[in-house]
C-alpha cells in the first residue's frame, strides 16, 4: 500500500483506506497509535500548508477517537459492591475491567473519557461533521456530544434527609450482604450438627433478625 511519510510517521494514502482500517479496529493501543500517528501528521501538515492534508489528518484522528470509545463502551463495566462468597471463588485473576484495558493501553482518564463521549454522538451527526470541509477537532467533538446526566442532590434523596439516605443506602446494603452471606452456606448439611452453643448464638441472633425481617416484608408488601 502507498503511504504518505512524514517524519518516521505514516498512514495509508486513502482516507478511505484509514477509515476501513479503524472500522476493523479491536485494540485500544491500535486507537491510540491511530491517534498518534494522524497528530504527528496534522503538525506536519500545519507547518508545511497544507491544507487537504490537514483535514484528512483531522478526520483520521476523529474517527480513531470514536473507536476508542466504541472499544471502551463494549467493556463491561466493574460493579462495586461486596460480590458473594461463590461469585469471588469463580473470579479470575486477570478478569478485564475497563479501567484495567485503558490503562493498559497507556491511555490517560481524561483521554478516555473524551472517547466514549465521541462516541456518543448519533452516526448521521458524526458523519456529517467529520466528512464536510471543515472537520472538527477532538475538542469539537467532546463538545458536541451530549454531556452525561446531572443529578441534583433532591434526585437521590427523593424527599428524604441526608440522613435518612445514608441510612437506606446502608441497610440495603447490609441486607443484601447477610443474604449472599447464607447463600453460601450449605445450611441443609450445617443445621443437624449444630452444636448447644451455637443454637443458642442463632436463637440470640433471631431476637433481633426475626423482628426486622417481619417490619421489612409488611413494608415491601405495602408496596406490591
Amino acid at each position: 500500500m502507498n503511504t504518505i511519510a512524514r517524519h518516521d510517521v505514516s498512514l495509508p494514502s486513502s482516507y478511505q483506506q484509514a477509515k476501513k482500517a479503524l472500522g476493523e479496529c479491536v485494540r485500544l493501543d491500535e486507537c491510540k497509535t491511530w491517534l498518534d500517528k494522524a497528530a504527528a501528521i496534522k503538525a506536519y501538515a500545519r507547518m508545511a500548508n497544507d491544507a487537504d492534508l490537514e483535514k484528512e489528518a483531522t478526520r483520521v484522528r476523529a474517527w480513531a477517537k470514536r473507536r476508542m470509545g466504541q472499544i471502551i463502551e463494549a467493556v463491561e463495566p466493574l460493579h462495586t459492591g461486596r460480590p458473594s462468597t461463590k461469585n469471588r471463588a469463580c473470579a479470575r485473576p486477570n478478569s478485564r475491567t475497563r479501567k484495567s484495558v485503558i490503562e493498559a493501553a497507556g491511555i490517560g482518564e481524561t483521554s478516555a473519557k473524551e472517547a466514549v463521549r465521541i462516541a456518543s454522538i448519533p452516526q448521521a451527526e458524526f458523519d456529517a461533521k467529520v466528512e464536510s470541509d471543515n472537520p472538527p477537532s477532538i475538542v469539537d467533538l467532546v463538545q458536541m456530544a451530549e454531556p452525561p446526566p446531572k443529578h441534583n442532590a433532591e434526585h437521590f434523596l427523593k424527599g428524604r434527609t441526608k440522613a435518612q439516605f445514608n441510612n437506606a443506602i446502608r441497610f440495603a446494603g447490609a441486607f443484601k450482604t447477610h443474604a449472599d452471606s447464607l447463600a453460601d452456606v450449605p445450611f441443609g448439611d450445617v443445621l443437624p450438627h449444630l452444636q448447644e452453643l451455637e443454637r443458642e448464638k442463632i436463637r440470640e441472633a433471631l431476637k433481633t433478625i426475626e423482628p426486622i425481617y417481619q417490619a421489612v416484608k409488611q413494608e415491601l408488601l405495602r408496596h406490591g
